[in-house]
């Protein structure tokens, strides 16, 4: 990996491009004779955030100069740094959560930052690991920059109970083509009691909508115990009570998000009516 950094063949074969990118990280800082502070991606990674796209083969990490320069790997970046948005994760310093998330959103489309926003603030399975004022404050700490108002677009749109990088893009993709803000996550009963929390509901419109990533079927983590079949036919089971309420129901893809076109057209044809805003 770097001159006296090795890795097994195999092992890295098999490991996740995230994982990867933690290595490539720590390859750098344990080979250099400075201490580092890893930023952007590399941050990004060591955080565990979800990236929408490809990670970088790179290393980023903060420039001790103020001329940035990229060069057997490493990118280094310009930026004031103040001490209160770095932190050590197993001995290797980085750039805090929050302060993560502010150099990610500036870099990235609106969408793959709101996702790995998302992610840091999910409370669903207890506490958030930060919150959107921690970010603000990271983003007023950080000064002026040229991409302040994406960044601060990115945390305006952030929620708490976004289970998915599919779900947040998707909600993006909704607002940014002038559709009504969907309720999250909302509880759906009847006779038979709890139905299940859709991913998107716009109640109003008597509208439910699915947003389908394929680990929902073929990850086992996800399945709970259950077969492929199994979850196929407890969606339907699920969608067939949301319909008997009066619910049309619309599911889509990575793919129908990919191409926002693709969604807009769905959400039209269920008969989702567009906003001024």
């Amino acid at each position: 990996m770097r001159r006296g950094a090795y890795v097994i063949s195999d092992v890295w074969q098999r490991m996740p491009e995230g994982d990867r990118q933690q290595l490539r990280a720590r390859a750098v800082a344990g080979t250099r004779a400075s201490d580092v502070v890893m930023s952007h991606w590399s941050a990004a990674a060591l955080h565990g955030l979800p990236l929408i796209g490809t990670w970088p083969t790179e290393v980023h990490i903060l420039s001790r100069s103020r001329s940035g320069r990229s060069r057997n790997g490493v990118v280094e970046h310009v930026a004031p740094i103040s001490e209160l948005d770095i932190t050590t994760i197993d001995g290797l310093r980085l750039t805090s959560l929050p302060r993560t998330l502010v150099d990610m959103a500036a870099v990235l489309p609106l969408a793959a930052g709101v996702a790995m926003a998302d992610s840091a603030l999910f409370v669903g399975r207890g506490e958030a690991r930060c919150t959107a004022g921690e970010v603000l404050e990271a983003l007023a700490r950080r000064g002026p920059m040229r991409a302040h108002r994406r960044v601060a677009r990115m945390i305006e749109l952030a929620r708490t109970c976004a289970e998915s990088p599919l779900e947040s893009a998707s909600r993006v993709v909704i607002i940014e083509c002038g559709f009504p803000l969907p309720d999250l996550q909302r509880e759906f009963c009847d006779g038979a009691g709890l139905i299940g929390r859709p991913d998107f509901a716009w109640p109003q419109h008597r509208l439910v909508g699915e947003a389908d990533g394929e680990l929902k079927y073929l990850d086992e983590r996800y399945r709970g115990g259950r077969s492929v079949e199994q979850v196929v036919l407890d969606e339907k089971y699920r969608e067939d009570r949301l319909r008997a309420l009066g619910f049309r129901v619309v599911r889509w893809g990575w793919r129908d998000v990919m191409k926002p076109e693709q969604l807009c057209a769905k959400l039209e044809a269920a008969g989702l009516p567009r906003v001024a805003r």
